[in-house]
């Protein structure tokens, strides 16, 4: 079973003050803390700066670094120089996405007219001084977690793009998708609210009991009346497992419906404990999951068929072995259920197994069906398919280890086999099994140079050689698997 690992996320935060005690401030809130949410783990990286100037070059700086700031806190008034309104100007010019925190000691800024030259609204916010450090904590996570949130929501929707573009003709993995969770947005009730009432994305505040109290000015577009809303959504928002990790619904909308992924989390509004729900339409990219997962389909048969191609090219050239591919493929299958592999690795397992003589090709005609004992020559010959097959199979991109098993499916666990004479660690488990399912089934079967020796001589041999040659469980499992007819051999 998969596990997942902890990622972490560097946040760069830009703090620009001519005071050295407000600068001080911030390192104390905000320098090298370490918060964690769900399986990622966000560290805070803190840059500061005494002027608009140092505040400028510091920032470019980070960009040809591709270090780049997800927030950045502004001091309006830095006499002598250029202020903090000319520094975000600046700022914004060269980076779209930074979220710009105006911090002044004065009221009565026209926060409306600053934002129409420094757009967009909602990466803009301002902060009066004294501020609590609260507020400084509150706006550095919500907002990093936003610039995350938004930075990933691009990358996937740029690889799906891509994907769909390079799926013609190719071999492609299964693609595992990429969830992103968009962090508990926290600040203080003022600039929470401008958060909300200028967010691109419908957000719904929502009373314990589930009732709707808030609605922002996309909310209002896209969904209509807030009287309206489901109550049936409203009650998944207020689930505790919504809290966990993003949900993805369907939202009936003014103008339809829409696929949305929902991130809920819990908040103060006007004095109360609710819930805050937000919507990111999804719409277009579940429609190119959509068209990729009918490519991969139609690739992934495409690809059994070629498989199942090759086996043939064998199997004409050795009719001796007419079959033995795919009875092995079946019996090494059995034997991958009985140990409970998933079943993505055992489907490689048996494409692997439906070509793992697949080196034969290069062996003449007259070795391969030859009645009586090969000699040292030929036997040379014989044990170099196993290489043979992986040189012809090593290019091509399957999404499992398809040439590396072929190669080992003669290897044996004391390091008697060949071609490379590989030992019990050194082995996959998938070529484990396929070994032995291939010595049973060549064992009950018909070969030009012998009858068919039985199928229980074949699992006495198994048997007597277990924990030395082969894999002991896999060897409990083929017999188990053989003993009750699961598999017909020989």
């Amino acid at each position: 079973m998969e596990t997942r690992q902890m990622r972490e996320d560097i946040s760069w935060i830009l703090a620009v003050d001519d005071e050295d005690f407000t600068l001080e401030l911030y390192r104390d809130v905000l320098e090298d803390r370490t918060e964690t949410y769900g399986n990622t783990k966000r560290t805070f990286r803190l840059v500061t700066a005494n002027s608009a100037t140092e505040g400028l070059e510091t920032f470019k700086r980070h960009l040809n670094q591709k270090e780049a700031f997800g927030v950045v806190f502004l001091d309006v008034n830095m006499p002598p120089g250029p202020d903090g309104i000319w520094l975000a100007k600046e700022i914004r010019a060269l980076d779209e996405e930074v979220n710009i925190v105006l911090v002044t000691g004065f009221a009565g800024i026209d926060l409306e007219a600053i934002s129409a030259e420094i757009p967009p609204l909602d990466k803009l916010l301002y902060l009066q001084k004294p501020f609590h450090v609260q507020e400084i904590l509150q706006l550095a996570s919500a907002l990093t977690a936003k610039w995350h949130a938004e930075k990933k929501s691009k990358e996937v929707m740029r690889f799906l793009e891509r994907e769909v573009e390079a799926r013609t003709g190719e071999l492609l993995k299964e693609i595992e998708e990429r969830k992103w969770a968009q962090q508990r947005l926290e600040a203080s009730e003022k600039n929470f609210s401008n958060i909300i009432r200028h967010s691109r994305d419908p957000i719904l505040i929502i009373s314990k009991e589930g009732k709707v109290k808030y609605l922002n000015p996309a909310g209002l577009e896209i969904l209509g009346d807030p009287t309206k809303v489901s109550r049936e959504l409203t009650q998944l928002a207020v689930n505790p497992t919504s809290l966990t990790s993003p949900v993805e619904v369907d939202i009936k909308t003014q103008n339809g419906a829409m696929s949305a992924e929902m991130v809920v989390s819990q908040t103060q509004w006007e004095g109360e404990e609710s819930f805050l729900a937000s919507f990111r339409d999804i719409t277009s990219r579940k429609r190119l999951e959509e068209v990729l997962k009918e490519s991969l389909q139609k690739v992934r048969e495409t690809l059994v068929e070629t498989i199942k191609a090759m086996a043939y090219l064998v199997e004409t050239r050795d009719p001796y072995t007419a079959g033995h591919q795919q009875r092995v493929a079946l019996l090494a299958d059995e034997i991958a259920k009985v140990l409970n592999l998933p079943e993505d690795q055992r489907y490689g397992l048996y494409l692997a197994a439906l070509i793992h003589d697949i080196g034969k090709i290069s062996i003449p005609a007259e070795i391969l069906t030859k009645p009586s004992k090969l000699t040292d020559i030929e036997m040379k010959l014989m044990q170099g398919h196993p290489q043979t097959g992986y040189d012809i199979l090593k290019n091509i991109p399957f999404p499992w280890p398809i040439a590396t098993i072929v190669l080992e499916h003669h290897e044996r666990l004391d390091g008697s086999g060949y071609p490379l004479g590989k030992s019990d660690g050194e082995i996959l488990l998938e070529s484990q099994i396929l070994a032995v399912a291939d010595v049973v089934e060549a064992m009950a079967s018909h070969r030009p140079y012998r009858p068919a020796l039985g199928v229980e001589p074949a699992l006495l041999e198994i048997d007597s050689k277990k924990g030395v040659k082969y894999n002991p469980q896999v060897v409990e499992a083929c017999i188990e698997v053989v003993r009750e007819g699961r598999v017909k051999i020989g």
